[in-house]
């Protein structure tokens, strides 16, 4: 398993506001970057294509106010993977915010991936800090 970790970012956020947003899987939507298209999202599950690569769905699987969203690959994808938004307090009525990816990739993958990945991650969590 390989995982993968954004920088910790400060949200201008209650933790348990931050939790509410990121649990509502439409808000996901609002965070992806231009290369993310035919996005569409059904309750808890999402699917979307990155530009040139594959299709992925997602579906919430764990919400924990105030501390934690967690994600799991749904359906055809190229590794199944978790997906953790880990919520913190940061005093203020702000939080922090870091995600964690664990992803089942092999060997090759993995070198071609890991440093993609852990930039979209920080995108993520960069574009969740400017939404807040």
């Amino acid at each position: 398993m390989t995982t993968l970790e954004s920088d910790s970012v400060h949200i201008s956020k209650t933790p348990e506001d931050l939790t509410t947003f990121l649990g509502d899987i439409n808000h996901i939507g609002t965070l992806m970057p231009p290369q993310v298209e035919n996005w569409t999202s059904d309750g808890d599950t999402c699917r979307f294509r990155i530009q040139g690569m594959a299709d992925i769905g997602m579906k919430v699987t764990a919400r924990e106010p105030g501390k934690l969203v967690r994600f799991e690959s749904d359906g055809k994808v190229p590794f199944p993977f978790t997906l953790s938004c880990h919520v913190s307090p940061a005093g203020d009525g702000q939080s922090a915010l870091q995600l964690k990816m664990d992803a089942a990739m092999n060997p090759m993958l993995k070198v071609m991936a890991a440093t993609p990945l852990r930039n979209f991650l920080n995108l993520l969590a960069e574009k969740c800090a400017e939404l807040a």
